[in-house]
């Protein structure tokens, strides 16, 4: 068995957990959260790790926890909202825009998650997870429909139970449903039955609730029980509809907490109903899955791959006492780009590698090197820089100077230099190799690191054991690293993931093809080495979704939201893009995607989109890069350093030494 599966979590029967410490930490505690990443980043698995019944029953879970489900002293309840109304409420409200529909809507969110909750402490107090006695429970519903006295329409179906409470909200949200479906008026609605302040129904229950709980167990003044709704997927959300979720969040008070999670930037998650009330930082945490740190992003790879690894060898019923902890560096390896070269050099007889190795050699013993350094593989990638960009070592011994000129001159573009080499070696398949490879292919994304691990192990001719404990072979990867990436190439077609197949596509594989052309170059330029690893597209001017061609704007966001295109974007408008860096070996641009920018034509771009055929895409896309690439050009005069933001696109050299 590959421990690498890549199927989705609602595909597995039995979900393995890995909780990065940070993140799990602000998810657990009281204040709201917004999680917002691609697919296949891990949202769905951060949200149901909070979910009380996945806590209980799910052993690898509850072993991440340490034995303890309600860890952090809350009950977590997990909402996927396109299984619910939210597009029928679309349609109902759309003709009735304005503070009648947008209660409606609240009140119809209250109830989903009430229904859910009560639902779920009854379940937990029955089966004794939590001691709460009867009497208690009695007094505490008692209370709770006291102060909800709407919510009991006919005598009879009075009820002092959680059990009592969950049908009588149920009831109550089928009628609103009902009532959506059929296209009642929603002022009908209102004058038919109370309908409540928003979020008033959640703040009552788990005011009430939440003391029931602190009285029934032993914790600690600053342990106070709370509960925590869990909204999946709330990029089906229209715009009005996420007013009125941000409201909610905005105005809720402990003990209830909220957790939203979506596929791409929403339009606002400040703005509120309410002009003067708007959600500040203090209100909320907001985690971009996109965008954490290459270290991070490693740490949460590795802890993911030992979780899966362990749990499949108990499974086999063998779990040697000598297995090392799983750390990609260690199987894979870390980069060595001159090793790489090495090896395609040795293998070639063309006049360019033969040339390549004598600059090598002349570069060994030139006075570049600082005293005392070794290399084990002959400096091609300085070679080359030294020589294409005409460079010249500072004078004399000076190790400061040598050292500020290995960084700025030679480390940041190494990546460049090791693609255009291979342009000149005529390489067809350029290598992608080493755990900085796989890491930087996987542009933040936990899917695509473990589609790239499972091709690896699915081409090891070992056991597993062997494969953690040993080292895996670079052209091995290689192979395995181009397979996972052309299957993700291939997938686009599947509209799967897109709603717009063909036209993401045409952009992802025109945009990758020009991708390659500006970072390998072409015979006779430079610019490709002076700013490199270009790919950031720019237009003139920032597109969002009132953009005269609303198609372009739509299939960015797509493609982004798939996992096909990284964009940087301010609210709804998208201010640059760039390929996602799990399709760098399909085309041959840099493992790490894209670092700086270059302007396009908002034309160009619309012209990919109604091109069809995969040859002309090539063609349009040298056409595009030879212009750009040409001196004098705007798109060869940008910013050289691009400065560190949240975007995304945050120059990052360290793992090239």
């Amino acid at each position: 068995m590959n421990p690498f599966s890549k199927g989705r979590y609602e595909h597995i029967p039995t979900h393995l957990y890995y909780l990065p410490h940070k993140l799990i930490s602000e998810l657990e505690d009281s204040t709201p959260s917004y999680v917002i990443g691609s697919r296949g980043s891990g949202k769905t698995t951060l949200l149901k790790s909070l979910n009380w019944e996945e806590r209980i029953r799910n052993k690898w879970l509850n072993q991440e926890l340490g034995g303890d489900a309600f860890r952090g002293r809350f009950i977590g309840v997990y909402t996927k909202l396109p299984l619910i109304q939210v597009r029928s409420f679309k349609a109902w409200l759309r003709e009735h825009v304005g503070a009648t529909s947008d209660s409606l809507f609240g009140y119809y969110v209250d109830l989903v998650s009430i229904e859910n909750l009560a639902f779920s402490l009854s379940v937990i107090v029955n089966e004794m997870h939590i001691d709460v006695s009867p009497e208690n429970e009695s007094v505490a519903v008692s209370r709770f429909l006291h102060d909800s006295d709407y919510l009991i329409e006919n005598e009879g179906d009075e009820t002092n139970t959680l059990v009592g409470v969950h049908q009588a909200i149920r009831q109550r949200r089928r009628r609103l449903e009902k009532l959506a479906q059929a296209g009642i008026s929603p002022s009908t609605c209102l004058a038919d039955f109370f309908i409540p302040e928003i979020g008033e129904l959640s703040r009552s229950f788990c005011s009430i609730f939440g003391a029931l709980l602190d009285a029934s167990t032993e914790t600690e003044e600053l342990q106070k029980w709370h509960f925590k709704f869990c909204f999946d997927e709330a990029e089906c959300l229209d715009d009005r509809q996420l007013l009125v979720i941000n409201t909610i969040i905005r105005t809720t008070e402990s003990p209830a907490s909220y957790v939203i999670s979506f596929v791409g930037q929403p339009t606002d998650l400040s703005r509120t109903l309410h002009d003067n009330l708007t959600a500040q930082s203090a209100d909320r945490f907001i985690h971009f899955l996109d965008h954490i740190t290459r270290p991070e992003f490693e740490n949460l790879c590795d802890g993911i791959a030992n979780v899966r690894i362990r749990a499949q060898l108990e499974s086999e019923g063998r779990l040697p006492g000598d297995l090392r902890q799983f750390q990609t560096a260690n199987v894979l390896g870390r980069l060595n780009l001159n090793l790489l070269v090495h090896e395609l050099v040795s293998k070639s007889e063309s006049g360019e590698a033969k040339a390549l190795e004598k600059l090598a050699e002349r570069f060994r013993i030139s006075p570049w090197l600082q005293d005392g350094e070794s290399l084990s593989v002959p400096p091609y990638i300085e070679a080359h820089l030294a020589d294409v960009l005409k460079l010249t070592p500072p004078p004399g011994n000076e190790s400061n100077a040598k050292r500020r000129q290995a960084s700025q001159e030679f480390r940041k573009k190494f990546v460049a230099s090791y693609l255009s080499i291979c342009r000149e070696l005529k390489v067809r398949k350029i290598p992608y190799a080493f755990a900085n490879m796989v890491i930087g292919i996987s542009d933040s994304c936990v899917r695509d690191y473990l589609s790239q691990m499972h091709q690896i192990f699915e081409s090891f001719e070992g056991g597993l054991v062997d494969f953690v404990n040993g080292t895996v072979d670079w052209q091995l990867q290689s192979d395995a690293i181009h397979i996972a990436s052309d299957n993700k190439k291939r997938s686009i077609s599947s509209g799967i993931e897109v709603s717009k197949p063909e036209n993401v596509r045409r952009l992802t594989y025109c945009l990758g093809a020009l991708a390659a052309v500006l970072q390998q170059g072409t015979k006779g330029t430079v610019i490709h080495l002076r700013s490199s690893e270009r790919g950031i597209f720019q237009f003139s001017e920032p597109i969002g979704p009132e953009d005269k061609n609303p198609l372009l704007f739509d299939v960015l966001k797509d493609a982004n939201e798939a996992g096909f295109i990284r964009v940087k974007s301010e609210g709804q408008r998208i201010l640059g893009f760039r390929v996602h860096a799990s399709m760098a070996p399909s085309f041959g641009f840099s493992y790490r995607g894209a670092y700086y920018p270059v302007v396009i034509k908002k034309g160009d771009v619309i012209k990919m989109l109604e091109t069809p055929d995969d040859d002309d895409l090539i063609l349009l896309a040298k056409q595009i890069g030879k212009r750009i690439s040409e001196p004098g050009s705007d798109s060869a005069q940008m910013t050289l350093w691009p400065t560190d933001d949240a975007s995304g696109f945050v120059f990052d050299d360290s793992d090239v030494l």
